[in-house]
């Protein structure tokens, strides 16, 4: 055996070379370990900071507005800022990482384009969601707190998100709608709800009585505190009669949101009335 292979070989056998490299792992990975330690930390501090300063700016907006004007925009914008700020500090931070454990990553960024080009063509449908997701927000077609009807689905907007929207309806069902899968959309918050309640009275009821009595008790409902009522309730006609009984409809406008418990509010209010009034109901 040359003696350069043997004292080659010969150095594995001696135990302070296996002394040497188990210190010089140990070190290196408690470097290693530390770094990874202070890097966890800084990513939760900046990530809570950044959170901070996000919210912090839509709470300064929302005092200048105390009218609650574009409340809803602010709220939706949050959302989306939070969520990309999530997926670019995990991805940084995970870059760091591998570093700090000794993973060369620049053979990963460097196949990532190619692999980025193969992922894109199967993914094209998140690519659209999440273009899609963008120009809604863009194009204020709707927000955060807005009611809204997409693909026959009417509930009020939850969270706009990367790539879905959530909406949750009246009985508190959770509808996830992929952002590239919403076409039109009725937005039943950008302008008051005019709907109606019917009531049933007696043929016999002195219509003038009733008309007075449906002007006080819509004046006193939309003057209430807290009422959400757009505009008084008013007395739109007689919609059907018979010998014995009249279906009279009163009109009322309110935001979507509140449309049942404005309209359960005018009956209570109106039976009450009518009752005390002395006119039968049928």
């Amino acid at each position: 055996m040359p003696l350069k292979l043997e004292h080659e070989f010969g150095k594995y056998l001696d135990p302070d070379y296996w002394k040497n490299v188990w210190h010089l792992l140990v070190n290196r990975g408690l470097e290693a370990l530390i770094q990874v330690a202070v890097l966890i930390i800084i990513y939760f501090v900046l990530r809570s900071m950044l959170f901070r300063v996000v919210d912090g700016g839509m709470a300064r907006i929302v005092r200048h507005h105390p009218d609650g004007a574009g409340l809803g925009r602010m709220k939706t914008l949050q959302g989306l800022v939070r969520s990309i700020l999530s997926y670019l500090l995990f991805f940084i931070f995970g870059v760091l990482i591998l570093k700090a454990v000794g993973v060369n990553v620049i053979p990963f960024i460097e196949a990532a384009g190619v692999i980025g080009l193969a992922i894109g063509f199967g993914a094209q449908k998140l690519v659209r969601d999440m273009i899609s997701g963008f120009f809604i927000i863009v194009d204020n077609t709707f927000m955060v707190g807005e009611m809204v009807t997409i693909a026959g689905v009417t509930g009020v907007v939850q969270n706009i998100g990367m790539r879905v929207t959530r909406l949750v309806d009246n009985s508190g069902r959770v509808y996830m709608i992929a952002n590239g899968d919403i076409g039109t959309v009725t937005n039943l918050s950008r302008n008051p709800i005019v709907d109606f309640v019917e009531i049933n009275i007696a043929a016999s009821a002195d219509l003038q009585k009733v008309m007075e009595i449906i002007e006080v008790v819509g004046k006193q409902l939309f003057e209430a505190p807290g009422s959400v009522l757009k505009q008084a309730p008013t007395l739109e006609g007689i919609t059907a009669f018979s010998a014995s009984s009249m279906t009279i409809r009163v009109s009322l406008a309110t935001d979507p949101i509140h449309l049942l418990q404005e309209q359960m509010r005018l009956r209570r209010a109106l039976r009450e009335a009518f009752v005390e009034a002395g006119i039968a109901l049928a």
